[in-house]
């Protein structure tokens, strides 16, 4: 046994449900996933780059919500960001799904999150919209383009910046953990609101001026001893 090898962080908590998405996958795909512990070992150990993308596409798609990817792929993030760049710079193409994507995929809540914003929108667009670590939407990206089911499309305009977004100065810092990131989805948030006190403060009550009441009688109140 390996005495060096710490295979969860200890912060870590059981998700069962997790481990249930786990499960229909591996139906689903007839593919059997290596167990958490060991892409997180890969991940820390590993010197294999072909090892560490689907190492990470896993811990990303199966991991708890509680995981730090600072913990995990801290030494080697600067070496992942250069790969990701290859792969998906220009950071203003845009990203659009070339087809649904099937149950089992969907049914994972980093993938859901992610789906309304492959609308066409940049890469740089989408990293910083989705509440996930950069790194994360990353993962997620490029797992979908190898599956086939995400097309990038080159709009390159003459201007467009080509440096990586500044947005993954933190690539290991999930989005919802910045206070500006909050505050525009609070803001969006209230706003909807408003829109919808508006629409029901605009909406009249005629049609239900003619409608006939009828009474019932109240349900009887339960006895609180029983």
């Amino acid at each position: 046994m390996d005495t060096d090898w710490t295979p969860i962080p200890a912060n870590l908590t059981l998700d069962f449900t997790t481990a249930q998405r786990r499960h229909r996958f591996e139906t689903a795909t007839g593919l059997e996933l290596p167990r958490l512990e060991t892409d997180l070992h890969c991940l820390s150990t590993s010197d294999d780059w072909e090892e560490w993308f689907p190492a990470l596409e896993r811990v990303v798609l199966f991991g708890p919500e509680d995981l730090r990817l600072q913990d995990v792929v801290g030494p080697i993030c600067l070496d992942l960001l250069d790969m990701y760049e290859d792969l998906l710079a220009p950071w203003s193409n845009a990203v659009r799904l070339r087809q649904d994507l099937p149950a089992f995929l969907t049914d994972l809540p980093r993938v859901a999150n992610v789906l309304p914003l492959l609308d066409g929108r940049s890469v740089s667009e989408v990293l910083q919209a989705a509440p996930w670590a950069p790194m994360a939407t990353c993962a997620m990206l490029t797992l979908l383009q190898r599956l086939g089911v995400l097309s990038l499309l080159p709009v390159y305009q003459p201007g467009d910046p080509l440096d990586r977004p500044a947005v993954l100065d933190t690539a290991l810092v999930p989005r919802s953990e910045d206070p500006l990131y909050r505050t525009r989805t609070r803001m969006s948030e209230a706003l909807r609101s408003f829109q919808a006190l508006e629409q029901c403060l605009a909406t009249g009550f005629t049609p239900w001026s003619g409608c006939k009441f009828v009474r019932v009688p109240a349900p009887p109140v339960p006895d609180p001893l029983q």
